[in-house]
């Protein structure tokens, strides 16, 4: 029952940056849970897209997040915890550190985030 349901949701990454629109905002699953797939397939869209706002938490070293390098006129990138590529991206221009403690993580995004249009 429930895998048929799962079948009829399931779409690739492709199709998944697919349904992102300028203006959209999207936060990605945290540490290991980081949609690497969907970020080369989003970064890959960067000419169609504007204004789209980024947040994460805990990024890997490799592979490197690509939404932060296509430049901030298309993905403006936000990170509750830096890791060394974040820290990197930050001294470029092209990641924001917001400041939080870890446990303040779910009642941030319960009461005071815009509302998201996507969480990947």
């Amino acid at each position: 029952m429930y895998e048929d349901i799962y079948k009829q949701k399931l779409v690739s990454a492709r199709q998944a940056a697919d349904m992102i629109k300028p203006g959209d905002i999207v936060m990605y699953a945290t540490f290991l849970g980081r949609p690497v797939d969907f970020d080369h397939e989003l970064a890959a869209r960067a000419e169609e897209l504007t204004n789209v706002q980024v947040y994460c938490c805990g990024d890997m070293p490799s592979p490197i997040m690509q939404t932060p390098l296509a430049g901030p006129e298309h993905f403006t990138c936000n990170n509750w915890f830096f890791g060394v590529q974040d820290r990197k991206m930050h001294d470029q221009g092209k990641m924001f550190y917001c400041p939080i403690q870890f446990s303040q993580l779910q009642d941030i995004i319960a009461h005071y985030m815009p509302k998201l249009d996507y969480y990947v």
